[in-house]
């Protein structure tokens, strides 16, 4: 009765759920043309200090900032491809805007306790990968702060199958982009966390696993994102990925939980 009671709850929310997901794309779009409009602008102010402070505030300037990117680039740069190291020249370096440009980016942790790393200020070495699901390959870009100054010192291509969470993406890459499979690998029913439209606080309970299309966000299918603050991923049952718009207006936790014989997503929370 009350899980009836809690799913009734959530069906009432749905409206203003939906209603959230349209706002947020089109907040995220129309922040994509801001920062294209802005790109001349950046690339004549140096970012503050300051920015250096959190590798993502270090990160976006680096990223929507053309002169800063060259900037903190080490060069020649070192960029490993197998068995072979290249040192790449600045004058032959092209300009990356990573996911600057993308509505969202996501993130993969092992637990959700890891989520804080992100905002330390003692990072000393932080990894980017751009994963492309659909080729298998995977660039990562490698950043250290050396005198107080984030920097990327060294590039590395790889397959999908030399990666460290290659079971996991493999499963993610159906999970997003094949409905069926999808509805087979949510747990049913899912944990279910939402903002109450009213008080904006948060409303707890269990959805079914047929309810999980009207809360989740839509997942990129065939490009996504991870940044590794330090996370070892020596838990290879679960996994914490984060889906968030590069404006900030959305954010998804999606817990996963593996099973006997797939990956599982076992809880939704939408912030």
């Amino acid at each position: 009765m009350k899980q009836t009671l809690v799913s009734l709850i959530f069906i009432l929310l749905l409206a203003a759920c939906k209603g959230n997901k349209v706002e947020n794309t089109t907040a995220a779009v129309s922040q994509q043309a801001q920062v294209a409009d802005s790109d001349s602008l950046q690339t004549e102010n140096e970012p503050p200090v300051a920015a250096d402070g959190f590798f993502d505030d270090f990160f976006f300037n680096f990223q929507t900032n053309q002169a800063f990117q060259s900037k903190r680039t080490t060069f020649p740069l070192p960029v490993q491809e197998g068995a072979t190291t290249q040192q790449l020249e600045k004058k032959d370096w092209k300009f990356n805007s990573f996911y600057s440009k993308r509505e969202i980016y996501t993130i993969l942790f092992d637990k959700k306790s890891e989520i804080k790393t992100a905002k330390d200020t003692a990072l000393k070495a932080v990894v980017v990968e751009m994963i492309n699901l659909k080729t298998e390959k995977v660039a990562q870009y490698f950043f250290e702060k050396i005198r107080k100054q984030w920097m990327l010192t060294s590039l590395r291509h790889q397959s999908l199958q030399e990666n460290m969470n290659k079971d996991f993406y493999l499963f993610y890459r159906d999970f997003a982009q094949k409905p069926n499979f999808r509805l087979t690998h949510v747990a049913n029913p899912f944990s279910l966390v939402v903002i109450d439209p009213d008080t904006y606080k948060p409303l707890r309970g269990v959805a079914d696993a047929g309810q999980w299309p009207d809360y989740c966000p839509d997942l990129p299918k065939y490009e996504m994102t991870n940044i590794i603050y330090g996370q070892r991923y020596k838990d290879p049952r679960h996994r914490v990925l984060i889906v968030s718009s590069i404006n900030g207006a959305m954010n998804s936790v999606i817990s996963f939980e593996k099973t006997k014989t797939s990956w599982q997503a076992v809880k939704l929370e939408n912030n």
